[in-house]
């Protein structure tokens, strides 16, 4: 066939021309031609054709994830229902951090993004974002203070300290026996200390233990029984030092926590905070020395469980909401929320730049904003908004 239409052409043409090469050579540009075309119509058609892979991130009660992995949650529940206005067939695919989020939709490996992500212009050169899908802000959040006697009495029953107390009174037996044993030795017998084992070892420890309250009277006869007072004195200071370092750097800790009614009183402590999140230059314009953590849970354990290190964090500075939810379902109440959230920011559904998909999202975001959808799904997991 190929061969009659070469022949025809010559024909009408009245010149003979190769005509075979130049079907070949279409023959294998079509396929190439057709590619962009087929790439263009991929995963950004929002025409329920493709099947989206939507970015997201595990933020309670934005994005909530169960014990067998599903997840739920505003954002969720919110996509769910933009998806299904715009006709636009999607699944989640969640991001262990805040960072990973943002590039995945930055780079175009995933067209849409939800989660609770912040509007802010830094953000917006390298991203799209849809209109306001929900206004938050920021707020600081404290490990709580002590309760009083209760909190006291808890410490005096901890099988901790009782340990240590014991693990004290057993080292004890070792200069005790070092002082009986000089003493012995020396024969002197101005120190009133027995020289038989038992009744020795035993008035030996006593002194010991006494010398650590810095209360203790005398000391072993002879010259080595002088060499060890000095040693075993100097550390016993240094011990009560030690000891009175750490309690005045837990009061100063708490003090530190106590005197923070504000995000001005931020300025030169120690303030965890997001990876990537916006807390993070507003916590550096207000000179605080920021420690940065993957995820919230960290940043609020590190604030939890350095409430005895002075180089751990005062507190942390995160989005309100998320902060709001974790202290109001928190069992073990360690933490407090301080002062009003500041900072208002506007969360938004974001997309690589130049999207498309852009314009379905946000008309089917103020469809369900009109017929009420919006409403009903915000107040399913923040409750009905307070009459001001």
């Amino acid at each position: 066939m190929v061969r009659n239409i070469h022949d025809l052409l010559s024909r009408q043409l009245g010149f003979h021309y190769d005509w075979l090469r130049v079907f070949r050579a279409l023959a294998l540009l079509l396929p190439l031609l057709a590619a962009p075309a087929t790439a263009q119509t991929g995963s950004t058609a929002p025409n329920g054709v493709n099947d989206l892979a939507v970015a997201t991130r595990v933020v309670p009660p934005f994005v909530i994830r169960d014990g067998s992995g599903e997840l739920s949650g505003f954002s969720v529940d919110l996509w769910r229902a933009i998806a299904s206005e715009a006709g636009i067939r999607s699944h989640l695919q969640p991001y262990s951090t805040l960072i990973e989020l943002l590039d995945a939709v930055r780079s175009g490996g995933n067209p849409v993004g939800i989660s609770a992500v912040s509007i802010t212009a830094e953000r917006e050169k390298t991203l799209d974002f849809s209109q306001p899908m929900f206004r938050s802000g920021l707020q600081i959040m404290v490990a709580s203070e002590g309760g009083g006697m209760l909190d006291w009495l808890n410490a005096l029953l901890s099988p901790r300290l009782y340990a240590a107390i014991g693990l004290a009174l057993v080292a004890l037996l070792v200069p005790a026996h070092v002082a009986w044993l000089t003493h012995r030795l020396s024969g002197s017998s101005h120190w009133p200390v027995s020289r038989s084992y038992w009744p020795g070892v035993a008035q030996a420890y006593r002194w010991t233990a006494e010398k650590v309250l810095l209360v203790a009277e005398g000391r072993p006869g002879g010259a080595a029984g002088w060499l060890f007072n000095y040693i075993w004195t100097f550390t016993c200071l240094a011990a009560f030092a030690s000891v009175t370092g750490l309690l005045a750097s837990a009061m100063t800790l708490s003090s530190l926590r106590t005197d923070i009614k504000g995000p001005n009183d931020l300025a030169g402590k120690r303030v965890a905070a997001v990876s990537g999140s916006t807390a993070v230059p507003f916590l550096r314009a207000l000179n605080a020395s920021v420690m940065q953590y993957p995820n919230f849970v960290e940043a609020a354990a590190a604030v939890s469980n350095g409430a005895d290190q002075h180089d751990a964090p005062v507190a942390v500075v995160y989005d309100a909401p998320v902060m709001q939810y974790f202290v109001n379902n928190d069992a073990t109440h360690k933490f407090s929320l301080v002062g009003a959230p500041f900072k208002t920011e506007n969360y938004g559904v974001i997309f690589p730049l130049n999207s498309e998909l852009r314009h379905s999202v946000n008309a089917a975001l103020l469809k369900l904003t009109e017929n009420g959808t919006y409403q009903q799904i915000s107040e399913k997991w923040f409750g009905k908004p307070s009459a001001q």
